[in-house]
């Protein structure tokens, strides 16, 4: 029964077989191979000129607005479906040098990374 709550309520993360990427038909192969080189490229910049590593970055991602969690809670998601910890599972794959199998994670990762606070000075080229 708690699973089905949450499952209902969205604090379940999507689950699926380790040989099956979810997203794909929304991210290429080739689109999310960008995305993860440019997430890489914003990783260096926040380590050289931030001294931030990749667990501090991990938990900043991993933080929900209050105002999120209080919608969620009411039942209202946001327009990715995707969860913060989604969001941090698909940065510690791609700091292992994987390509995340959450590609609509690894989208959303992207979008948050290349809006870095900051970072619009510096910020690397984007190929997405």
């Amino acid at each position: 029964m708690r699973r089905q709550a949450e499952l209902e309520s969205g604090l379940a993360p999507r689950k699926s077989s380790p040989d099956q990427v979810l997203g794909a038909e929304e991210v290429e192969e080739s689109q999310a191979r960008a995305y993860c080189r440019d997430i890489v490229n914003v990783l260096k910049l926040l380590k050289k000129d931030r001294d931030m590593g990749v667990n501090e970055i991990r938990l900043t991602l991993a933080i929900e607005d209050p105002r999120a969690r209080d919608r969620r809670k009411l039942g209202v998601e946001d327009a990715s479906g995707v969860s913060r910890d989604e969001i941090a599972a698909a940065l510690m794959e791609v700091a292992e040098g994987k390509v995340p199998s959450d590609r609509i994670a690894l989208r959303e990762l992207h979008n948050e990374m290349m809006d870095w606070p900051g970072l619009d000075s510096q910020a690397p080229g984007t190929t997405g």
